[in-house]
Parts: C-alpha cells; sequence; structure tokens
C-alpha cells in the first residue's frame, strides 16, 4: 500500500475552556460522527490549591497530629461530578491519578496524606519528610501521588502530620515578592 492510500486523522485543537475534542478523517475537515471528552481520553483534570494574599502565611499546625490543609481555590475543573467545598474534594466513581504537594515550616518530621471522610479512611500516603527545626528558615516539602479507586461520591481531606506544631506559619511560610502565596496543591485525573 502507498503512503497516499493510508487515510490521515488529524486532530483539531480544543477551544480554550471547552472540554471537547473532535477527530477529522480527512483534510477537508469532516468530523466522524462522535465527539470524544477529555475524561474519555484520560485528560480530564481537577486542579485545586491553597491561595493567599502576598504575606499571607498557610496557617498554624499543631503538635503531632493530621492538620487538616487548607485547599480554597479551583483551578481547573473539567471532571464530572468533582467539587470543592470547605477545603474537601468531592469526587465521583472512578479511577484517578493523584497528585498533592504541601509545606511542613519549623515541624521536624511531617508527612502528607488524603483521608476519605465518607469512608474515615486513609486512602493514600505520601513520603516520610523532615527537617531540623533550627530557625526560621527550616521548611521542608511534602509530595504525595498514587492511584485512587472510588466507588461512589465521596468526600476528600488532604491533611498533613506534623512532630512539632508552630502557630501562625507552621503549613507555610510567605514568599512576600508581591504575588500570590501557593501552599498545599491537589491535582487530579481520570485515568482510562
Amino acid at each position: 500500500m502507498a503512503d497516499s492510500d493510508v487515510p490521515t486523522l488529524d486532530p483539531i485543537a480544543s477551544p480554550i475552556g471547552v472540554d471537547e475534542i473532535y477527530i477529522v478523517d480527512d483534510v477537508a475537515g469532516s468530523p466522524l460522527d462522535k465527539s470524544i471528552t477529555l475524561e474519555t481520553l484520560g485528560l480530564a483534570t481537577l486542579h485545586v490549591r491553597q491561595e493567599e494574599a502576598t504575606t499571607v502565611a498557610a496557617g498554624g499546625s499543631s503538635s503531632t497530629t493530621w492538620n487538616p490543609l487548607d485547599i480554597n481555590t479551583v483551578v481547573t475543573n473539567q471532571l464530572t461530578g468533582a467539587s470543592l467545598a470547605s477545603s474537601r474534594v468531592t469526587l465521583g466513581t472512578g479511577v484517578y491519578w493523584v497528585r498533592a504537594y504541601s509545606f511542613g515550616h519549623q515541624s521536624d518530621k511531617h508527612r502528607l496524606r488524603l483521608f476519605d471522610i465518607s469512608n474515615t479512611a486513609v486512602v493514600l500516603h505520601g513520603a516520610c519528610g523532615g527537617h531540623a527545626n533550627d530557625g526560621d528558615t527550616s521548611s521542608g516539602g511534602n509530595r504525595m501521588e498514587g492511584r485512587l479507586v472510588v466507588t461512589g461520591a465521596t468526600i476528600f481531606e488532604l491533611q498533613l502530620y506534623t512532630q512539632v506544631g508552630k502557630s501562625g506559619d507552621g503549613l507555610g511560610t510567605p514568599t512576600g515578592d508581591g504575588f500570590t502565596e501557593y501552599y498545599n496543591e491537589m491535582i487530579v485525573r481520570r485515568c482510562l
């Protein structure tokens, strides 16, 4: 078969803010019979985080406990059934890949986890972390990543364990560079 006999598939770019793409089967741009959603392709994303005004800290932490983390902003939500309310994320039935980040300031040992509020269970743990609690600049990042299976609408909360508590900025110190401060962050993608 000659190269000219092989049909080409040319994608049409999805306009920003549109969660659907079309695939065409000829150079004239005739669309196929159906559209494909970003969720169908495993490209749909929920991106939430804590945003504060410049010079505003993330909040205080308590010693030897799991501190609920503030999540107050939806950056992107392309997932059907997903939402953010009172720092908690609701996800509908599906299989997801979750990636999350947080910070501990002067907290010694710390660890991030995703807690299933609906079923009172820990569903993901991040790596163990720690840093010397030896001055005002001692901060450490936390990362968590993993596959999550949700069998019905479920409410989740990001939590950070801190060995040492610190009022005001134990969950993150501001940069104070004149821009919005970003602290806790979670990105969720639906898997195929």
